[in-house]
């Protein structure tokens, strides 16, 4: 269960960088 837990945390963290690289991305466009 403590490993499902953390892949989702893991989950959270790698859409919230991929997040703030589209936003860089559109901010350079």
């Amino acid at each position: 269960m403590l490993w499902l837990l953390s892949l989702t945390s893991w989950k959270l963290r790698a859409e919230i960088l991929l997040g703030r690289l589209q936003d860089h991305k559109n901010r350079v466009i």
